[in-house]
């Protein structure tokens, strides 16, 4: 009786948690917050607790929506400047919103502003209509640009971030979200940036929903969310000189303490790390090996400037090598060889592509052999017969 019971419960819960749209890890549950930390420029974790946790991400979902409006607008499919009729949908959301009535005009930046500062879910809806025709075509958008940055746990149902089945992501995935977003359309951030802006020609003051601007040094954005299934969520975005940092909170059981964690994460982001760049775009790094190549090695360039960030405590731990491909000749200049990797430690931090710099054409045949009869000799020597 007593297993059945059990079995009966266990049963609701699974059944609860298909109902919220949210699938947890073993072990977790919505009263288990995540988190991370990352470098907005490489995407380095700097820190992270249950951050692949599937989780409703509330209005945090915003930052996708901005992300595509931003995209569609790229391409054509609309500008800033144009008037948007309000549909009758858009003006029935609920929730956070700018109170919008249906055959309204407004403009398509006054309605980014509203979704960007004042996470406005009617804002939402009205700038997917018109910009992708419906908020279902919108929503796929967002789906394949979830699917083409890789992110494996995030799925979404609709623009806003309203409670339903099957509308998800995490820490992480926010984070990617958040860190694309900003470096593709930094604008936006002049939106997110602001505690409060005028919208509908001044006649509407709309005031930002993240509480941390003017109090934490930097900070520039970006988006609030809570609703009950997902507690309290933040993807926060913050500047100090050259170093930029997201951090990212998710199922918080209260405001404060969205807060604060959001605060202690940026701090460290920020203190406790220092900036390394062994290596910037066009320097010879080392060489790897060329398989029957003219020349047995060939200089390796870096593609890239390779830079990371280490805790002040782990300094003496970084260092760096080549990780090459297999490279045979003839090999032309400028191929990928392989990458450079940055280590703390045992743990790869980061890499960047690194290229031959000259042609290797093939050695000639009597190269060839007098290698394999040279190498047979060795081997002999090197067995002791």
């Amino acid at each position: 009786m007593r297993k059945a019971i059990i079995a009966a419960l266990l049963a609701s819960i699974t059944v609860m948690s298909i109902g919220l749209g949210v699938s947890f890890a073993q072990g977790d549950t919505p009263t288990d917050p995540s988190h991370i930390l990352i470098d907005a420029v490489t995407g380095q974790v700097l820190a992270e607790e249950r951050a692949h946790v599937r989780r409703a991400p509330a209005s945090v979902t915003k930052a996708m929506t901005m992300l595509i409006a931003m995209e569609l607008i790229e391409q054509g499919n609309g500008s800033l400047d144009d008037m948007v009729t309000v549909s009758a949908k858009a003006a029935g959301i609920g929730g956070s919103q700018i109170y919008l009535a249906q055959g309204e005009r407004i403009s398509l930046e006054d309605l980014m502003k509203a979704v960007a500062i004042a996470s406005a879910n009617d804002a939402c809806v009205a700038v997917a209509e018109y910009l992708a025709g419906t908020e279902e075509v919108f929503v796929t958008l967002m789906n394949k640009e979830a699917e083409r940055l890789g992110l494996a746990d995030t799925h979404f149902t609709n623009t806003n971030g309203l409670p339903e089945n099957d509308h998800y992501s995490t820490a992480y995935d926010l984070a990617i979200i958040t860190k694309e977003l900003i470096q593709r359309f930094p604008a936006v951030l002049e939106w997110t940036s602001q505690r409060y802006a005028t919208i509908r020609d001044g006649k509407t003051t709309i005031y930002n929903t993240n509480k941390l601007l003017g109090q934490v040094d930097g900070l520039t954005g970006l988006k609030t969310g809570h609703t009950q299934n997902a507690g309290y969520c933040l993807s926060a975005t913050a500047s100090r000189g050259n170093e930029h940092r997201i951090a990212i909170v998710m199922g918080y059981q209260t405001d404060d303490a969205r807060w604060q964690k959001t605060r202690e994460l940026l701090e460290y982001g920020f203190k406790a790390f220092d900036r390394f760049n062994p290596a910037v775009e066009g320097d010879v790094v080392g060489q790897v090996n060329v398989k029957n190549g003219a020349s047995l090695t060939v200089d390796a360039v870096a593609a890239e400037d390779l830079t990371f960030l280490v805790e002040i405590t782990q300094r003496d731990r970084v260092s760096t090598r080549i990780i090459q491909d297999e490279i045979e000749a003839p090999v032309a200049k400028g191929t990928i060889v392989g990458r450079l990797a940055a280590f703390v430690g045992d743990k790869e931090v980061n890499s960047v592509p690194v290229y031959a710099a000259e042609d290797v054409p093939k050695a000639a045949i009597h190269v060839r052999v007098w290698r394999s009869i040279v190498g047979f000799f060795r081997g002999l020597l090197d067995s002791g017969e």
